[in-house]
């Protein structure tokens, strides 16, 4: 034989895939999607409310060195306090600060409740008193 005739007489080489070896592929990228889709999503409302607590205990901090300034707690965070909610906070929370400077000591409660329509709408209302209580408890780390 021939060089000529061995050259002939070889099958080509394959180009590309084949339409089972797609079909297997997009078969396991949608296995995968599915396990790790909902994984995201927790992951992702956990570090939205971690910002959330995060804000929520510098807010507490502010408001201790004003009244420790004014001998009263104050409700505008981002006049008296000079605080703005991080962007991973007010996109998903609506931050309330509610204060009784008439009870003795003045007292302050900070309220973070999930916009509806987020991905934090089926979280927790979070919540940090001046007592330093937390609620929920098992919300909190």
């Amino acid at each position: 034989m021939r060089v000529n005739e061995m050259i002939i007489k070889m099958k080509p080489a394959q180009k590309g895939v084949t339409l089972l070896e797609l079909l297997i592929v997009i078969t396991m990228m949608g296995i995968l999607a599915a396990v790790a889709l909902p994984s995201y999503r927790d992951y992702i409302a956990r570090a939205n409310e971690n910002a959330a607590q995060r804000f929520a205990l510098e807010i507490a901090t502010q408001e201790q060195i004003y009244l420790a300034d004014t001998r009263t707690y104050t409700t505008n965070v981002s006049g008296a306090l000079n605080l703005t909610a991080p962007t991973d906070v007010s996109t998903y929370y609506t931050t309330v600060v509610t204060v009784s400077n008439s009870a003795s000591p003045p007292t302050f409660t900070i309220t973070m409740t999930p916009i509806t329509g987020t991905t934090q709408a089926g979280r927790s209302t979070l919540t940090l008193n001046s007592l330093g209580v937390k609620t929920p408890a098992a919300n909190w780390n």
